[in-house]
């Protein structure tokens, strides 16, 4: 849960700025958590991006199924 919060902030974000420019702090002001819980969840801002991946991949390979 807390994995889609964090994704759904830096998505959302990522609306108004590039990725590059956004920190973990922007993120975690956007998702309301601490930064311990992002990094209890994640290691990298990239971490986030791949996250996200996974899940468009998974529900495409559903999809095909």
């Amino acid at each position: 849960m807390q994995e889609h919060m964090i994704s759904d902030a830096l998505f959302n974000l990522m609306k108004r700025k590039s990725f590059q420019q956004i920190t973990v702090t922007e993120i975690c002001e956007e998702a309301a958590i601490g930064r311990k819980t992002f990094y209890r969840n994640f290691e990298l801002r990239e971490d986030v991006i791949e996250f996200q991946l996974d899940i468009m991949r998974d529900e495409y390979q559903n999809e095909m199924n």
